[in-house]
């Protein structure tokens, strides 16, 4: 801890969790619609490529600066998941270079493909037949990618260039100033290919003005590897997914929810009721999530996300508020999670709380000056049945230990939310970059008798500022169980490791003993935090990292559930649970599984029963991007 302090002594301050915020997207179904399934949605976002006369140019590594950029769209667009929303803008295609062409050629800017779900043939097609030829109006540029993507959530530009704006005014600077000034949430990533000096102080100037990124890729093979991991960056933001439901303000009347993900709204003081039917000797599930908007804020500005169940006798199953997580100075990256779990069998709750019957859930939202406005909360129930049968193997307490990865880092392009969480497929080393104020998710599927274990390195880097990281483990319910060996730190832009974090195998038993936190077999998530970093700005550069991953056991026989009656494994949501644990590297899944683990407290923070916590950490900012 002393070198921590060491580090920062005159930078202390208050912390949490907070994410970009975004829309949702899934609609309610009607009648006998089957409900949709979890759908996530990504941050639309425009890819602006230069299509100049300097692109005719010849790359260092062998053929045209045109043919190059060509080939990198075609790796970023095999690479992007299927839901992401992707347009194309090029400019410098339609004019020459003669002086007498400069007019016509300053206004020269194309949208080859709307922003939309990702076409891949489509982007494709539109790259390939990019002819350079003409003038580099970025500025103009920027200003018609902005006018097509939506002002209604946060949005993203990739900028790809060779080289300066050769048409100011409008001078890019300037036009990077007014998106950052429009309070829309414009966020512009540049890479400069094979750029000079002056064209890379324009290039950074942009990214650092609107709280983007900026690489310099000298050559193909850097432009190939560079612009699928801006772009991801670009593209995950947390994004509530699931169907939508509207709470009420009172118990009565309260929409009955079954087991599944589900997205709502709070207002800054609100209060909102959900039903749930829980059989006798079942268990419940319930947490909330909510992206807090980033922005101005400071100390005072705390933001409480409280949950609670009311049995069927209408007494509180948690006194004095129910399970409370809070959080200061939210703009940091982390979303804001409460979760309280019901156990009808554990005889430790009174109020009627452990007899079958419709319980109702409340979420609660306490905010700080800085968050006056309605935001989304993400919502998923879990429903475990009874158990009638054997309980599996017995408990243990041991955690898995951390083994020395071999080999080269695969990459992986971790996901904005628990719904769009990569998947890491077993044992190994992936490697990824953070943006600084992301947190990024990644799910390993643990089945009955295995267990994880893993640590971030994060790497050098001279650009970076200093910031807090942080990496979480989180249960398949979202709760973080408080581990051994520290999980928090400061980057000063030299090598930091956080972790090892582990759990041990996982059994049913184990929810009667001290690891009852890892009884559930399923998605296991990892959190990983860049902080934003101090200063008035985010640095424009991305931080590499890398996640070593243990996996353990072999998978065993699990509990038998009254709904299957047998040793199969099946989720709280009545579904086969996937058990192959593909990897999904590129591509962020569209549906999840959310069985759950009984445990009374909180994760995202600090969480305490019928009252509040808040977590020290370091640095506050102010971030360009306004709520």
């Amino acid at each position: 801890m002393s070198r921590w302090r060491n580090k920062l002594a005159a930078l202390a301050a208050v912390s949490v969790a907070s994410a970009l915020l975004a829309a949702p997207a899934a609609a309610q179904p009607s009648g006998n619609e089957q409900a949709p399934r979890v759908q996530v949605e990504y941050a639309p976002t425009m890819l602006v490529l230069d299509g100049s006369g300097s692109m005719k140019d010849n790359d260092p590594s062998g053929g045209t600066k045109m043919a190059a950029a060509k080939n990198s769209v075609h790796s970023l667009v095999d690479m992007l998941p299927d839901d992401a929303r992707l347009g194309l803008t090029t400019y410098g295609t339609e004019t020459g270079e003669t002086p007498a062409e400069k007019e016509a050629g300053c206004q020269d800017v194309s949208v080859l493909q709307d922003v939309k779900q990702l076409d891949r043939q489509a982007i494709t097609t539109a790259v390939d037949g990019i002819q350079p030829s003409g003038y580099t109006p970025i500025g103009h540029s920027l200003r018609t990618a902005a006018d097509q993507l939506p002002d209604d959530k946060q949005r993203a530009i990739v900028l790809v260039s060779d080289g300066l704006d050769t048409c100011a005014p409008p001078d890019p600077c300037d036009v990077a100033d007014e998106l950052a000034e429009e309070g829309i949430n414009t966020v512009v990533h540049a890479v400069g290919f094979g750029v000079d000096d002056e064209a890379s102080e324009q290039l950074n100037c942009i990214a650092e003005t609107t709280g983007g990124t900026y690489t310099r890729a000298p050559d193909a093979e850097a432009l190939e590897q560079a612009l699928p991991r801006i772009t991801s960056v670009a593209l995950r933001n947390y994004q509530p997914a699931g169907e939508s439901v509207t709470g009420t303000q009172e118990p009565a009347g309260a929409p009955e929810i079954g087991p599944g993900q589900y997205v709502d709204s709070l207002g800054p003081q609100q209060r909102k009721h959900y039903a749930v039917d829980i059989p006798e000797g079942g268990t419940g599930y319930f947490s909330a999530t909510v992206p807090l908007a980033r922005g101005e804020g400071g100390i005072a500005d705390v933001d409480a996300l409280g949950i609670n169940v009311i049995s069927p006798s209408g007494a509180e199953c948690v006194d004095e508020g129910g399970v409370r997580t809070t959080a200061s100075m939210g703009q940091d990256g982390e979303p804001l999670t409460a979760q309280f779990a019901l156990d009808t069998t554990s005889g430790s709750m009174s109020g009627g709380c452990q007899e079958a019957g419709t319980y109702t859930m409340y979420v609660l939202r306490d905010s700080g000056t800085a968050q006056q406005t309605e935001l989304p909360v993400e919502m998923q129930i879990g429903i475990e049945p009874p158990v009638t049968g054997s309980k599996g193997e017995p408990a243990e307490t041991s955690n898995v230990e951390l083994r020395e990865q071999n080999g080269q880092a695969q990459p992986v392009i971790g996901g904005g939310s628990f719904s769009s969480a990569a998947t890491l497929d077993d044992s190994g080393a992936y490697q990824d970059s953070l943006a600084h104020g992301e947190y990024v998710f990644y799910r390993v599927n643990l089945d009955w008798g295995q267990g994880l274990a893993y640590q971030v390195n994060f790497a050098d880097n001279d650009d970076a500022r200093i910031a807090n990281i942080k990496t979480d483990l989180y249960t398949p319910n979202r709760y973080t169980p408080l581990m051994d060996g520290g999980n928090t730190d400061a980057y000063t832009g030299n090598a930091t490791t956080l972790g090892p974090l582990a759990t041990p195998p996982v059994r049913y038993l184990n929810r009667e003993g001290s690891e009852r936190h890892h009884s559930v077999a399923d998605w296991y998530y990892i959190g990983v935090k860049l902080g934003q970093g101090g200063g008035n700005n985010p640095p424009p550069t991305l931080v590499d990292i890398e996640l070593e991953l243990t996996v353990t056991g072999e998978p065993e026989n699990g509990p038998e559930y009254a709904s299957n009656g047998g040793t199969e494994a099946e989720d709280v949501f009545g579904e086969q649970r996937d058990t192959q644990n593909t990897a999904n590297i590129a591509e962020a899944p569209t549906t999840n599984s959310f069985p759950l683990v009984p445990v009374l407290a909180g994760a995202g923070g600090v969480a305490l029963l019928g009252g509040t916590a808040a977590t020290i950490w370091l640095i506050r900012r102010r971030n360009r991007i306004q709520p």
